[in-house]
């Protein structure tokens, strides 16, 4: 029991540590966020300013690389799954390697907005409230 007594108190305490270095990372950032406008005036820090711009601007670049490619992922991955069984199929597939249905095509009582299989003989869908398609397309 004393073991276990141990290991908890020294995973509580890395747990104080790494919150600790994270609360100190964050008031650096903070503090450089604030100063950093006056460093860059100074020609001795202004090569420094100059590598921290650099590194934000590249960091939001791939930022917008990340977003926009998550959103052909999703794409993609929306392209492939099956409406019925909700398979993930192979690119260019297409009817679902499970269930054979065809791809693209809703199932009666599927909403096109929030993505909810309702009852087919609902009208409006149950969680987000729009029309329902009565026939499969």
């Amino acid at each position: 029991m004393v073991f276990d007594e141990m290991k908890a108190k020294l995973e509580e305490i890395a747990g104080q540590i790494a919150e600790l270095e994270q609360t100190e990372l964050s008031l650096c950032a903070e503090l450089g966020r604030k100063i950093i406008p006056e460093l860059a005036q100074d020609s001795e820090h202004a090569p420094l300013v100059g590598k921290i711009n650099e590194t934000i601007e590249k960091r939001a670049e791939l930022r917008r690389e990340k977003n926009s490619l998550n959103e052909e992922y999703q794409k993609q991955i929306k392209a492939c799954t099956c409406l019925y069984c909700n398979t993930i199929n192979s690119v260019g597939s297409a009817f679902c390697e499970e269930c054979g249905k065809k791809l693209g095509e809703i199932p009666p009582g599927y909403c096109t907005e929030c993505g909810w299989q309702n009852n087919p003989d609902m009208n409006f869908c149950g969680k987000c409230g729009s029309k329902l398609s009565k026939s499969a397309p």
